[in-house]
């Protein structure tokens, strides 16, 4: 049986576990013969003073939070269907029923899997500790392709373009809208969506 697949991304206020704060989260969860499901969660966060400036301007942090410090608010549907509102303590416990067992996948999800663990309070993850990562894996695509491939360390906007693919430059930095574009990464190199044409005039670009 295919395991659970739970696509990730999330806004910050820094890069540091601990002393910055995860504010918004976006979670697709795919289980083998459903349809996939969409979560999308802010908290406000408890110490804003910490933060890097620079990440708030990069999430769009002032434009965007709707949460209040130590609140969670829903903002997809099925988010709202499952948990409108409620406290950090409320969000821990959907977390851990929605990620158990599961395989997270993401841009640096190392990076993803700290700020929840940081966020739960835990070092101890319910999901599965193998953790994919779409560049590594679209490395490996592209030279299994022989298509030529961004230098590793890239940023994911170089590695999508790779790939043919043209992320929606209106929901970049947005937790949900950036896990959307992880999953059409990772649909494309499982075989389950065609390689674009782009990714060949990419390759064509490299070679010249």
């Amino acid at each position: 049986m295919t395991p659970r697949i739970a696509f990730v991304d999330k806004e910050t206020t820094g890069l540091y576990p601990g002393t910055h704060e995860l504010w918004e989260t976006g979670i697709i969860l795919r289980d083998e013969g459903q349809p996939d499901r969409e979560y999308l969660w802010q908290y406000g966060p408890e110490h804003i003073e910490t933060a890097a400036p620079i990440a708030l301007e990069i999430g769009r942090y002032h434009e965007r939070i709707e949460a209040a410090p130590g609140q969670v608010v829903a903002i997809s549907p099925a988010a709202k269907d499952l948990l409108p509102e409620g406290t950090r303590a409320d969000l821990i416990a959907v977390f851990e029923d929605l990620l158990r067992d599961a395989v997270l996948v993401g841009v640096n999800t190392h990076f993803d899997a700290a700020f929840l663990l940081a966020f739960m309070g835990t070092a101890d993850p319910v999901w599965n500790y193998h953790l994919e990562n779409i560049p590594s894996l679209a490395l490996g695509y592209l030279h299994g392709k022989g298509l030529p491939a961004p230098a590793p360390g890239s940023k994911s906007t170089v590695l999508y373009e790779a790939l043919g693919l043209t992320p929606d430059a209106s929901v970049a930095h947005t937790a949900l809208g950036d896990a959307r574009e992880v999953r059409k990464a990772w649909d494309l190199i499982h075989g389950t969506a065609p390689l674009p044409e782009r990714s060949h005039q990419f390759a064509d670009a490299l070679r010249g």
